[in-house]
């Protein structure tokens, strides 16, 4: 049904999902390094490591919220008709084949 339309949203719900993964694995990494001082040669290796779990974390929230923001523009009674002329129109190309 419509493979470049639909195609494109999957494509993009698809990144969605992998940067909000990547955040929440990398939100419970940063749980267990906090919990693990002792794991670390120095008190400066733990906070440089936390420093750069944040900043990764920062970049993929900025990219998860852009890309939201785009997926979820149109309201959903719009995005409802739109999905259900795609699913008409391939329909009727279908049955005329």
């Amino acid at each position: 049904m419509w493979p470049r339309q639909i195609g494109k949203l999957a494509q993009a719900t698809h990144k969605l999902a992998d940067f909000l993964r990547d955040d929440h694995d990398l939100a419970v990494l940063r749980e267990q390094v906090a919990r693990a001082p002792d794991s670390f040669p120095g008190a400066d290796s733990q906070q440089d490591l936390l420093a750069l779990i944040e900043r990764r974390r920062g970049s993929l929230q900025r990219k998860a919220v852009q890309l939201g923001l785009r997926l979820y523009d149109e309201k959903p009674r719009g995005f409802a008709a739109r999905m259900g002329k795609y699913w008409h129109d391939w329909h009727q190309r279908r049955k005329a084949s």
